[in-house]
This record gives structure tokens, C-alpha cells and sequence, in this order.
């Protein structure tokens, strides 16, 4: 986190020294440093273009409880950025929306929600679940990153910014 997030050139308190001087204070504030204590399943939700949390975190946080075989998915939104729950796409934002219900219906009431089911659990051979991205316009499609447990959501394309409207920083 201290190397690859942009917060720790504006406060610098949060750490009394860089990691590379005090490796262990770093690993206590370090969320993956517990991973091995998580018995909640987890739902990692990510943007590809954050540069506040980039995804490089949520990537080492799903593999490292992928490898202790614990319940996890990870969806990537491409294009997206930190403010995704905010003034991301409108469609992405619907679709974030709808993944939480799944996976709080999955393991909070007992739905079926197979595309969080590991292929073991669903009796076939390991294979990408599909999720139903919300209706909307047809855009040029390009390649997408794929996870274990939960697709990636389908890209959008944004709309041309008018030149009349100020752009506000994220």
C-alpha cells in the first residue's frame, strides 16, 4: 500500500517511517497481513484506473485467500476509477449494486447465486461464470480481464465530455 497509493505523499504521519526502515509496522497496518484470520467471505470490488487503492491491493488480498482456499471473488470494473460508487458510469453503478445483492443473497439469506459458486460446488469443470450486465447501448467491445469467481463487468463506453463543462478533480 505505502508503495503503490498515492496517500502516502500527503500524509505522511500515517507511518512513522517508510517501510523499507521499519518493515514491521508496515505489515501491521498491512490488510493482508490477516488474511489467515478472515472466516467471512469476502467480495473484493475494484476499479482498474483507481489510483487512490490501486488494484495491484485487491488483487494480493484475493490471491492470498484464494490460496488459503477461503470463500472470495473479485470483480474488476475497467475504466473505472475510485469514485465508482459516486459519479462512476451509471450502468457500472447499477451492476456494483446488483453484485452486492447476489453476494449478500448468497451468504446472508441462502439464495442460489451460482456464479459465486467455486466449480466444484456447481459439479462442472472449472469455467468463467457469466454475469448479466444491465441492458444499455451497444458499444465497441474490447478485451476484458476475466476472474476466477465472478466476471468482470462488461465495458462502457463514457460519453464526450461537452467543452462547455468543467471537468472536477476525483
Amino acid at each position: 500500500m505505502y508503495y503503490s497509493c498515492d496517500f502516502t505523499l500527503f500524509t505522511e504521519s500515517w507511518f512513522r517511517k517508510p517501510p523499507f526502515e521499519d518493515p514491521a509496522e508496515y505489515a501491521e497496518r498491512s490488510p493482508v497481513t490477516f488474511a489467515s484470520r478472515i472466516t467471512t467471505p469476502l467480495f473484493i470490488v475494484h476499479s482498474e484506473d483507481d489510483w487512490r487503492t490501486p488494484i495491484g491491493q485487491g488483487e494480493t488480498m484475493f490471491r492470498a485467500l484464494k490460496q488459503q482456499r477461503k470463500k472470495t471473488a473479485m470483480v474488476r470494473f475497467p475504466g473505472e476509477n475510485h469514485e465508482l460508487s459516486r459519479s462512476g458510469t451509471p450502468s457500472r453503478r447499477l451492476q456494483r449494486l446488483a453484485l452486492y445483492r447476489r453476494w449478500f443473497g448468497r451468504f446472508l439469506l441462502g439464495e442460489a447465486a451460482p456464479e459465486f459458486d467455486e466449480p466444484c460446488e456447481r459439479g462442472a469443470a472449472p469455467a468463467a461464470a457469466k454475469v448479466e450486465a444491465p441492458a444499455g447501448p451497444k458499444t465497441a467491445s474490447r478485451k476484458r480481464p476475466t476472474s476466477r469467481s465472478a466476471p468482470a463487468p462488461r465495458p462502457r463506453a463514457r460519453p464526450a465530455r461537452s467543452a462547455g463543462r468543467r471537468r472536477t478533480p476525483r
